[in-house]
């Protein structure tokens, strides 16, 4: 089903799954479970500090039970997701970390060498975020590899994989090189789970010209209709080759993010996957960028692929 060499030559996937027992949590990981191929290496991370106590209220001694208390707590939930993932087949490493979550979460990643971080999101408005930033904001800027971003509304009941709806994705395509290796990352997931991925292109609305440029920007905007055209004809080709049924959208719209976001939205898209081609601050701030107002704005779990995305040779 798959080309010659596509499988033997790509490493198994190292996934690192930041949880602190939220619902949100919880949420990424049952999506996480969808997604992760049988071999893959799970280094479960939890990040605890003084700042989630209350220390300007309770005395010394209370203080050290509470965290005492918290640690308790935190191995408790740990020991549970570990459960889950071993009856899965994974292999798990246990990670506990103490200090700021985010710089923590980012530098674990680094040092497993993960290729996929999962880290459940909150949902801060944009200035709520430009005064104090988040932790899975910060992560997404930071994280040397690609995130799966969870949403709370998103969770399921683990288990039962057999019978259960293929996991619908809407995959963001832009001809890029993160925007192949999403796809790329899908088409081999997809050797292992059931997917129906909707393959969809923006491409920008037609401007005014005037009279005298009106012939050539018709001429151009059907240039760019057929190599969108046949961009998603071979992304869809790649990913029904490994056993995905897909479709493909050619949209027109001013903003590619909100296009894309609207489309998962309507077609009750359960993940959004793009390729994050990684601006600076400084255009981010000044231009903004599709995978920075996806990941903000998205009502659904998004898969932000970096670099290569999952595919890793050997």
């Amino acid at each position: 089903m798959t080309g010659p060499g596509l499988i033997d030559t790509i490493a198994p996937v190292k996934v690192l799954l930041a949880t602190d027992g939220s619902d949100r949590a919880r949420a990424t990981a049952d999506l996480l479970y969808r997604l992760l191929p049988p071999q893959a290496e799970v280094v479960l991370l939890s990040v605890s500090g003084d700042s989630e106590l209350p220390t300007d209220e309770v005395a010394p001694g209370a203080l050290s039970q509470l965290r005492d208390a918290l640690q308790g707590e935190t191995e408790r939930l740990l020991a549970a997701e570990v459960e889950r993932l071993e009856e899965a087949g994974h292999e798990v490493q246990v990670m506990i970390r103490h200090g700021d979550a985010g710089d923590q979460v980012t530098r674990a990643a680094e040092e497993v060498k993960a290729d996929l971080l999962a880290v459940g999101s909150r949902g801060l408005s944009p200035f709520k975020e430009f005064l104090l930033g988040s932790v899975s904001q910060r992560v997404i800027r930071h994280s040397p590899c690609s995130v799966l971003l969870g949403r709370p509304d998103q969770q399921e009941e683990p288990g039962g994989r057999e019978g259960r709806e293929a996991l619908r994705i809407a995959l963001a395509i832009d001809g890029s090189d993160p925007s192949r290796a999403a796809a790329r990352s899908l088409a081999r997931l997809a050797r292992h789970h059931r997917f129906e991925v909707h393959c969809v292109t923006v491409l920008p609305a037609p401007r005014d010209w005037g009279v005298d440029l009106a012939r050539h920007a018709s001429d151009a905007t059907r240039r760019d209709r057929e190599r969108a055209a046949q961009l998603l004809r071979q992304t869809c080709a790649m990913l029904q080759t490994a056993g995905a049924p897909t479709s493909s959208h050619l949209l027109v719209g001013s903003d590619p993010a909100e296009e894309l976001i609207e489309y998962a939205r309507g077609h009750g898209c359960r993940l959004l996957a793009i390729g994050n081609k990684g601006l600076s601050a400084v255009d981010r701030f000044l231009l903004g960028s599709v995978s920075h107002k996806i990941v903000h704005y998205a009502t659904c779990p998004v898969l932000l692929v970096k670099g290569t995305g999952l595919v890793r040779a050997v």
